[in-house]
């Protein structure tokens, strides 16, 4: 009996060889009549040593990955370019309106600039006619005054304006003198006697001559209507 017991090892031993020693020789058979080809193997391994043969996600998985990659680019860029575009659109909009805005102002500053102007040609023409009738008005009462006075007084007081009236006493003493009657007139040359009388009296008919006062009140409209 323990004989018996010592074979059991050995005869289990040689059974196993035996049974790997056919199992080679059948898959070695089954290889050369072409049931069974080196990938069958390999998967039979694999599937005795719980192995999965699945092929890993590498280059079928990346394309997605990348296509997704470039899908979100470009829509970035599309995102940008609008955004961009629309600062453009208001970048533009505000210069426009400041443009407008600068015209209006311009426009105005024009209005209000002629208006001005309107308005001190106006004042000063006003003061112009304000100033020719208070002289005018000065030089009747003047007048009216020589006539009542006796022709030897008047003819000094004509002589103290042209000596005392600066560049106006000359023109002013020939506006009275032509508004008077001709008899009060005589009367007044009738008092210019002496030589320094005389020179006087040049000066009155020279004036008279070129046509003063009347000449300087025409160069003076000319002068205003020419600016």
């Amino acid at each position: 009996m323990s004989k018996l017991v010592n074979l059991l090892p050995a005869v289990f031993i040689n059974f196993c060889v035996a049974t790997v020693l056919t199992l080679i020789l059948g898959l070695v058979v089954l290889e050369l009549r072409g049931y069974i080809t080196g990938d069958k193997l390999i998967q039979i391994a694999a599937v005795m040593h719980g192995v999965s043969l699945a092929e890993p996600p590498t280059s079928h998985t990346s394309p997605t990955v990348e296509g997704s990659e470039l899908s979100i680019s470009l829509d970035e860029a599309v995102d940008r370019r609008s955004i961009m575009s629309m600062h453009l659109a208001l970048r533009e909009q505000a210069l426009d309106t400041g443009l407008a805005d600068i015209r209006g102002l311009r426009d105005s500053v024009e209005t209000a600039t002629r208006r001005f102007s309107e308005m001190r040609e106006g004042a000063l023409k006003e003061l112009a006619d304000l100033k020719t009738q208070a002289t005018e008005k000065g030089l009747v009462e003047i007048r009216r005054n020589l006539d009542a006075m006796e022709a030897q007084q008047a003819k000094g007081q004509i002589v103290f304006m042209i000596e005392n009236g600066k560049e106006n006493g000359l023109q002013d003493v020939v506006s009275i003198l032509s508004s008077m009657t001709a008899e009060k007139k005589e009367e007044i040359y009738a008092e210019f006697r002496t030589m320094e009388d005389m020179d006087f009296l040049a000066k009155i008919m020279a004036t008279i001559r070129s046509g003063e006062p009347q000449k300087s009140h025409i160069e003076t409209a000319q002068n205003r209507l020419s600016k």
